[in-house]
């Protein structure tokens, strides 16, 4: 065996001992420990998976004092925000903002267009425009 033919076999020995001790050590350790095949079974079971979705959900979401995921009046909140800061503040003035919901309003009464065809393509040409 040459030298490198050997170098080669050692490398792929070393490589597919630590995938294949990697494959067994990731489950047991980290945040996937709590993973399982029965868990992966309950997921496929829709009547199971939606009794673990169910379970999951009564357990509250909260990421402050001010915000609750399972708070429908909370949920969608924009108090979410980090930035707190004047950078945030929404410019539009009182008037502003009548102005806009008084266009808003009107414009949902419009008329829709009157939709038209149009060719999609241009004829092909025998001789280029342009080149």
């Amino acid at each position: 065996m040459t030298s490198t033919s050997s170098r080669r076999l050692v490398v792929a020995v070393l490589s597919a001992t630590a995938l294949v001790g990697g494959a067994f050590a990731l489950p047991t350790s980290g945040p996937g420990a709590h993973f399982s095949f029965t868990y992966a079974a309950q997921l496929r079971d829709p009547v199971q998976r939606a009794q673990l979705l169910a379970k999951l959900e009564a357990v509250p979401h909260t990421d402050s004092v001010t915000h609750n995921h399972n708070d429908p009046a909370t949920k969608n909140a924009l108090s979410r925000a980090a930035d707190h800061s004047t950078d945030t503040i929404d410019p539009t003035t009182p008037e502003q903002a009548r102005a806009n919901a008084a266009y808003a309003a009107v414009d949902r009464t419009a008329k829709d267009p009157q939709l038209t065809h149009v060719r999609l393509r241009d004829p092909r040409r025998t001789i280029p425009q342009n080149r």
